[in-house]
């Protein structure tokens, strides 16, 4: 079982955020600066930014499911 208080605590660790939002920035600007011609390594980057979206959604979901479990 998923201790949801420890995904709340990687959520709010400011190491985490930043390492996040620097991930978010390094991959845009590589976007930025992809060539015409390189669809295939947009497509890689996009890839990215779309993992990086679903682990922040997964940390939620069980921050989110833990405090239901609670409750009841």
């Amino acid at each position: 079982m998923i201790d949801h208080r420890q995904a709340q605590r990687l959520l709010d660790d400011e190491v985490f955020q930043s390492a996040m939002a620097d991930i978010r920035k390094d991959l845009t600007e590589d976007w930025q600066r992809s060539r015409p011609d390189d669809a295939a390594g947009r497509e890689k980057l996009f890839q990215q930014l779309q993992a990086i979206e679903r682990l922040e959604e997964k940390l939620k979901s069980y921050v989110l499911n833990g405090k239901m479990a609670e409750r009841r």
